[in-house]
């Protein structure tokens, strides 16, 4: 895949504290971010690095953690993001959601361009997985973004859970399609995280199997349009053919992507094989990002890494595939899984 100069998206780390305990996620799997340890960014550098990346021509920030629900500054972040034209990308879970419509009110809930609701299947399978009462105050913001989003702006994000205490079950997909159905949102298939590929294989072949053509028509319907399942089946054929090949490798995470730690360091080539870790500081993004020795060694090595044999995380493949597309309108498609 051929890459660019510019990246396209910028992955902002704002906390790596919370309150969940889901099996799959990576930041929590850290031994530096157990317990509720962890590390906050500061306001002033959240707000330095977002006016550097609209400097930089990055068109996407992805505002995340953790629990980017826990930076208590977040509707102002929002708000400036909308401001400068970044089109701002915030994903959200648990009990925090109901503490912050308390705090905050309604209004943080239209500000994100795209605004992604954790949810795993059922209530009994979500709140197993990440936390007692994290299905309910889900679904209570699902009810406000229902009413205050524009339509096709909201999205359940069904991250797949492979093994015999998984969720590639056609009850937890049912599940999430009827909430998907009463909420007004799309579906947004995740490949999960790790690299169990031919189990997975071997389950999503036998889901998919067993699914009826009412379910598949269900699916169809509930996603709005053939394009968002299409796109989301896309992810699950690239994690089935093994993911990204060494000798044709399709990521350009190190030069589309821009991850910046809560403690304002530059991850690369992205955060889950941190090859490098390159602190910003006082020099700017501009230095770390584009002209720093480190950087310029990762600079055309994505998926060439040897950690990258197989990789499937899907917060660096998609932005990679829009990367290579001129078209802002299909960039947009892509980065938001549609």
């Amino acid at each position: 895949m051929q890459c660019y100069a510019n990246p396209l998206l910028c992955i902002l780390y704002l906390t790596t504290r919370c309150g969940g305990r889901c099996r799959h996620c990576t930041v929590r799997s850290d031994v530096r971010y157990r317990f509720n340890r962890g590390i906050d960014a500061t306001y002033d550098t959240v707000i330095r690095r977002i006016w550097e990346c609209k400097e930089l021509g990055i068109k996407f920030i992805e505002l995340t953690g953790g629990d980017p629900l826990l930076f208590e500054r977040l509707p102002e972040v929002l708000t400036l993001c909308q401001e400068l034209g970044l089109l701002a990308i915030l994903s959200v879970s648990g009990p925090m959601i109901v503490k912050r419509l308390q705090d905050w009110g309604e209004e943080w809930i239209k500000l994100p361009w795209l605004l992604r609701f954790s949810i795993d299947g059922g209530k009994a399978y979500h709140d197993s997985n990440r936390g007692e009462g994290f299905y309910e105050t889900a679904c209570i913001g699902l009810e406000v973004a229902s009413r205050v989003r524009p339509e096709g702006t909201t999205q359940l994000m069904f991250t797949i859970v492979p093994g015999e205490s998984g969720n590639l079950r056609n009850d937890q997909f049912e599940s999430v399609f009827q909430l998907a159905e009463k909420s007004l949102a799309h579906v947004n298939v995740n490949p999960m995280f790790g690299t169990e590929f031919s189990e997975t294989k071997k389950r999503c072949d036998e889901l998919w199997a067993s699914l009826s053509w009412e379910e598949k028509l269900i699916l169809n319907r509930l996603t709005g349009q053939e394009l968002v399942i299409e796109q989301s089946l896309a992810k699950i054929d690239f994690l089935l053919s093994g993911g990204n090949d060494l000798l044709l490798p399709t990521c350009c995470a190190a030069e589309a992507v821009v991850t910046i730690s809560a403690n304002d360091s530059l991850v690369k080539p992205c955060w889950h094989s941190q090859y490098s870790i390159i602190p910003i500081g006082e020099r700017g993004l501009r230095v770390a990002a584009l002209e720093s020795d480190v950087e310029q060694s990762c600079f055309g090595q994505s998926g060439k890494f040897s950690f990258c044999d197989g990789c499937a995380v899907w917060c660096n493949l998609g932005p990679s595939k829009a990367y290579s597309l001129s078209d802002p309108t299909l960039q947009r498609l892509v980065i938001s899984g549609t």
